[in-house]
């Protein structure tokens, strides 16, 4: 579940305008995204919902070293059909 919060914030002229925030923990902690539009603030909601439940939560939290690791890792894989997890614990064992 990702959480959109309707908060009135204060302009520049002293007036108040409404904004949705998305509630967004993909990154390890809760980042608040702003849309002064519902429906984008719903769409981007979906998405962060959408990632967290395929996994790609832990992808996207990673360093840009640890990705390109990854990346290399599944690369090398890809011609075997092993998955990495499998080759990981296999080497584990190995070493």
């Amino acid at each position: 579940m990702v959480r959109i919060y309707r908060r009135q914030r204060p302009t520049t002229t002293g007036k108040c305008r409404t904004v949705f925030e998305v509630s967004d923990y993909t990154g390890g902690a809760r980042w608040l995204r702003s849309f002064t539009d519902h429906a984008a603030a719903r769409r981007e909601a979906e998405r962060i919902a959408r990632q967290l439940a395929s996994g790609d939560a832990t992808v996207a939290t990673m360093r840009n070293r640890e990705a390109a690791s990854f990346d290399r890792a599944l690369e090398l894989l890809r011609p075997t059909g092993t998955a990495l997890e499998v080759a990981t614990a296999a080497y584990a064992t190995a070493f």
